[in-house]
């Protein structure tokens, strides 16, 4: 099975089996080029685990996924970017008893960008993020209230300002269109 082949190895990104790729740990641009000199034809699989990390190289990577047809495979954590680009960008995908998805939240509103402290070029690069994710879940048929209609007992805490993450049962996620295995 691809989760035995990458159990136990380090962090980053390791090809165990010429069918298989592990993606261990923060997604950051580092990991979205090591990953893309080391994927080739042979992988159908990728094994996927980690706390989140950078919108942009998690998207770069799911889009390829998709573009590949990978099959993605959680059997540890897999929070934000993990969770809500990795695994949603898998043709195929396999979330093991072992494995947990968390997610925390969709595109920034953009009331709220308009009142951020930022520059202008900041929150048009924000507005563009905000774009390429919504379209990214659109192209898969993936409905963007997982993301932003949480569990009304997340919905309190995030409205009294907590940073909160929360899980879906298998149910759910199918009823938001993302397909598992």
């Amino acid at each position: 099975m691809a989760f035995d082949l990458c159990e136990g190895l380090e962090a980053g990104v390791q090809k165990p089996h010429p069918s298989v790729i592990c993606l261990k740990g923060q997604i950051d641009p580092t990991m979205a080029v090591k990953y893309s000199d080391t994927v080739d034809d042979n992988v159908s699989f990728a094994v996927i685990e980690g706390p989140g990390g950078f919108l942009t190289p998690a998207i770069d990577m799911a889009e390829d996924f998709t573009i590949r047809g990978l099959h993605v495979v959680v059997g540890d954590l897999c929070v934000s970017s993990c969770s809500q680009f990795l695994f949603v960008g898998g043709a195929k995908r396999t979330l093991l008893e072992s494995g947990s998805l968390f997610f925390h939240g969709g595109p920034i509103s953009e009331d709220a960008i308009a009142e951020m402290d930022l520059s202008d070029e900041a929150k048009d690069n924000l507005r563009k993020e905000n774009t390429r994710f919504a379209a990214f879940y659109a192209a898969r048929g993936v409905s963007l209230k997982m993301l932003t209609d949480p569990p009304p007992e997340v919905q309190s805490r995030l409205n009294s300002g907590q940073i909160v993450f929360w899980k879906w049962s298998r149910e759910k996620l199918e009823g938001f269109g993302l397909q598992m295995e």
